[in-house]
């Protein structure tokens, strides 16, 4: 190829010159939609397309103008509720001294003849706090009077009546909490004893799904003295428990118990022995510390003979300790 015209008329194009002539027409030529007709739509299609973002940006620019409003509005309205609270402040009546004493004597003894449900829950809430008796729970209170009130109260609540509160609402918390086992799917039971002298106590624990907080609970059922406790004994005082309070015995569905040979024996335990009664498939759950205390005696017994302590590890120098 030669310049057809020009100072270089006649002379040859340079190589790089033709090789970028060649790759341009023949990626134009050979190049898929590259006529104009294709060039054309793709031009439409690219309008089309920049026409609906230009749309959508007008959308978000509404919104974000509508929730400036918004915004604005809300701000409005918190400074006109901030300036109704000082209003309200401002004219609200100045209480006096012997107004508060009087309105405080109403909230604890609003007639001579009974508490208020207020002080009666503040008086069992404190006596639910640490290790408090009932003697100290009224005095606290009385105190507490006192300091308000700015002097003694005349007639005051007795160590019995703050007793029988005790009991009525335990009693209704009991029943609150007995009503849940009752509509839960399932339940299951703690068992355990302790000797007392002659007589052992039988302490019997109540497990559920508590669905108003949503979390699994535990609450003590009984505390009964029994003077021999064996799996029969713990079998039948298991189920009148349930019977008596209109549980399904069919939902207790698990025991957990600690490991001794009345209750975790297969065949005369005392959890074999109240599905048989009862007809029932609960499980048994053993505890495992009282396992590896079991385990650690065995072992102790074993490499060195039954020694005096039998509570676990002896304290007392040993030949191979």
């Amino acid at each position: 190829m030669r310049y057809p015209k020009g100072p270089n008329e006649g002379k040859i194009i340079s190589p790089y010159l033709q090789k970028k002539t060649y790759d341009y027409l023949s990626q134009s030529l050979y190049k898929p939609k590259s006529d104009y007709y294709s060039l054309q739509n793709s031009n439409l299609k690219l309008k089309k397309t920049n026409n609906e973002l230009f749309q959508k940006n007008q959308k978000l620019i509404k919104r974000t103008q509508s929730l400036g409003a918004k915004a604005q509005h809300i701000k409005h309205q918190k400074s006109k509720h901030i300036a109704e609270i000082r209003s309200l402040v401002r004219s609200s009546k100045q209480i006096t001294n012997e107004e508060f004493r009087e309105k405080v004597k109403t909230i604890f003894n609003p007639n001579k003849n009974f508490y208020s449900s207020n002080t009666i829950w503040l008086t069992t809430n404190i006596l639910q706090v640490g290790e408090m008796s009932l003697r100290s729970t009224v005095e606290c209170m009385r105190l507490f009077y006192e300091f308000l009130v700015g002097e003694p109260p005349r007639d005051w609540l007795s160590s019995s009546t703050l007793r029988t509160w005790h009991k009525d609402i335990s009693e209704l918390q009991f029943n609150e909490q007995i009503y849940q086992v009752k509509n839960a799917l399932a339940f299951g039971i703690m068992v355990d004893e302790s000797t007392r002298g002659q007589l052992k106590n039988l302490i019997l624990c109540y497990q559920y799904w508590d669905e108003k907080n949503q979390l699994p609970n535990v609450i003590v059922a009984q505390l009964q003295n029994v003077i021999k406790c064996n799996a029969n004994t713990v079998s039948d005082v298991i189920i009148n428990h349930i019977q008596e309070y209109g549980l399904d015995i069919k939902k207790c569905i698990v025991w957990t118990t600690d490991n001794t040979s009345y209750m975790s024996s297969d065949k005369k335990g005392a959890v074999a022995l109240f599905n048989k009664k009862v007809n029932g498939n609960s499980l048994r759950i053993g505890c495992g510390l009282h396992i590896i205390q079991i385990i650690m005696n065995h072992f102790e017994q074993e490499a060195f003979g039954t020694l005096a302590n039998t509570t676990g590890f002896s304290r007392k120098p040993h030949l191979y300790n």
